[in-house]
């Protein structure tokens, strides 16, 4: 009996091998797979490609999108979003959809995640990472609306909520009479009236970036589907990353004079604590040893304070008394003269 090649990748699944790196995770799609990148930081059919990286410094720049008049995202009941950031300040918008009533906004407000929906018929909110977000580390956010439920998650459930107003009838996201314009880390002030950021344009950096089938930095480097550059600094750093590619950014460095200013207070530290036990050493050197008498010989415990009170600093520490040797009965007497 012959057995097909395939049998066994057929039987236990297209995933049963490690196809996808970097932490992607296999999708099983029973005679294919494909890998899902999202979160990883990498891209490409096996997740092996390095998402590109662009920074955006906080001073207005964003990037826009421009739907069109037939476009299915003017009227939706549902909306899907994932990203990855790494944030320079505690405060700055994400995304933004919307201009009066309906609008769907995501920002940091004091370092923790907000997003408000509102669909004509009160706001609805979701607020996660308790001010734990602007730690210079990279955070995967999703995103996902279905009606009135909107669920965010933050590093693959780490910390997540939903939040529904079920008092509310509406559940649309009707943007055909307000804004066809979708903004993404920024935005024009008199637009972003609903958010609570302190400081509207966001400052750090953003990777796969994905709004429904859009791909947020891809497009924007090519200025297709809509896509636009507002600042001239943030369209250079596009273009250096859609050119080189842009290693994973770190935080920045501690300054040079505060290291060297730790380093010198920890010297002083060490040297003024050497300092301290030699001297606490050289003081109380010979405390416990007895003073020797006229002929010598030591003297016993007890007579020292009788004869006097200084003390010896000139002799090892702990000092082990031994008593005089007795002079034996049977030693001959010196001769007596009369």
């Amino acid at each position: 009996m012959r057995t097909p090649v395939d049998a066994e990748e057929t039987c236990s699944g297209a995933c049963h091998t490690e196809k996808c790196a970097n932490g992607g995770r296999c999708i099983d799609m029973i005679r294919q797979w494909e890998c899902d990148c999202s979160g990883t930081g990498y891209e490409g059919k096996t997740c092996r490609t390095e998402s590109k990286v662009v920074r955006m410094k906080g001073e207005g720049g964003y990037i826009s999108q421009q739907l069109g008049r037939g476009s299915s995202l003017l009227s939706t009941e549902r909306n899907t979003m994932h990203f990855m950031f790494l944030t320079e300040a505690k405060d700055g918008v994400l995304f933004y959809m919307g201009k009066n009533k309906d609008h769907l906004l995501v920002e940091l407000v004091n370092g923790s995640l907000r997003a408000q929906a509102n669909f004509g018929g009160g706001p609805v909110i979701a607020q996660v990472g308790k001010n734990d977000l602007s730690d210079s580390c990279w955070h995967f956010v999703e995103i996902r609306r279905r009606k009135r439920r909107l669920t965010v998650i933050i590093d693959r459930g780490r910390n997540g909520r939903d939040s529904e107003n079920s008092s509310e009838t509406y559940s649309t996201l009707n943007l055909s009479d307000q804004s066809n314009v979708i903004y993404y880390g920024g935005g024009p002030r008199e637009v972003l009236h609903f958010a609570q950021a302190k400081q509207l344009s966001f400052k750090g950096f953003l990777k796969q970036f994905k709004f429904e089938e859009f791909s947020v930095i891809d497009n924007a480097l090519d200025e297709k589907q809509g896509f636009s550059i507002t600042d001239t600094d943030l369209a250079d750093s596009l273009v250096a990353a859609k050119q080189r590619g842009l290693p994973t950014p770190r935080p920045e460095s501690v300054s040079a004079w505060v290291i060297v200013t730790i380093v010198m207070a920890a010297v002083a530290v060490v040297l003024l604590t050497i300092f301290l036990i030699y001297r606490w050493n050289h003081r109380y050197t010979g405390s416990f040893k007895p003073s020797k008498n006229e002929e010598g010989q030591p003297q016993e415990p007890g007579r020292e304070m009788e004869q006097q009170n200084t003390r010896v600093y000139n002799q090892p520490a702990f000092f082990l008394y031994k008593p005089p040797k007795k002079i034996s009965s049977t030693t001959e007497s010196p001769p007596v003269s009369i």
